[in-house]
């Protein structure tokens, strides 16, 4: 795919040939798009603004990008982006890693391959945890329900490490908001000081064994809601 740097090579024309005009796509990471006629030096992407407008692509950005085919694909993307506080401890945010992995590999409508969470960095008012899985169904409305129960559980998940998510402020805020409990932290601290002495602390990844004894072991719909039984 880097071939599509060199911007006077015909084989950029060629592979662009592939993409068939005028089905749905999505640049992953990026806004949804359409594949159009192709050209020879860049692809069209669709604004933010769902308008007629379009804007050109360069061939580099382009080979990089991943490719999903909304009329092909067997399941969906699911990809929410968890900010803590950034006065969550390190292992508040080891047991919200922990935890929400075992959602995903224990959640029987979550394809485990691949099915991950990273502390990818530091945003402006967030320590942020990057989650990357894929929901098995191609409806797109059964594919929000199932967001929908994990999104609960992953705050769940939160208000249980005894943190919280954090507010996209950048001045000093003298509103006290919703502060995290620290008896909550403690028992989050505590269950992976836990962990670490029974060798079970699963960072940075979970043995395959582990992950075959969780599948499928969270209820799903959950108790209570229609379906459920």
């Amino acid at each position: 795919m880097r071939l599509f740097i060199h911007r006077e090579s015909r084989l950029s024309f060629l592979v662009l040939t592939a993409i068939v005009t005028w089905i749905t796509v999505q640049l992953l990471g990026l806004h949804p798009a359409h594949a159009q006629e192709p050209r020879v030096r860049d692809v069209l992407e669709q604004e933010e603004d769902p308008g007629p407008y379009c804007r050109l692509c360069a061939n580099a950005a382009f080979a990089d990008m991943q490719l999903e085919n909304f009329a092909e694909r067997e399941r969906i993307w699911y990809h929410p982006t968890i900010r803590l506080r950034y006065d969550a401890t390190p292992d508040q945010v080891r047991y919200v890693l922990v935890q929400v992995r075992k959602l995903l590999y224990s959640n029987p409508r979550v394809d485990p391959d691949p099915a991950r969470v990273r502390f990818i960095g530091y945003g402006d008012s967030s320590l942020d945890l990057e989650v990357f899985a894929y929901v098995r169904t191609t409806d797109w409305s059964d594919y929000l329900e199932v967001a929908e129960d994990l999104n609960l559980r992953i705050l769940d998940i939160i208000v249980q490490a005894g943190t919280a998510l954090a507010y996209p402020t950048r001045t000093v805020s003298l509103e006290r908001g919703n502060q995290p409990t620290p008896e909550a932290a403690k028992r989050a601290e505590a269950k992976v000081n836990e962990w670490r002495d029974r060798n079970q602390l699963y960072l940075p990844r979970f043995p395959d064994e582990k992950i075959s004894q969780l599948r499928g072991t969270v209820p799903y719909p959950p108790e209570g809601s229609v379906g459920w039984g």
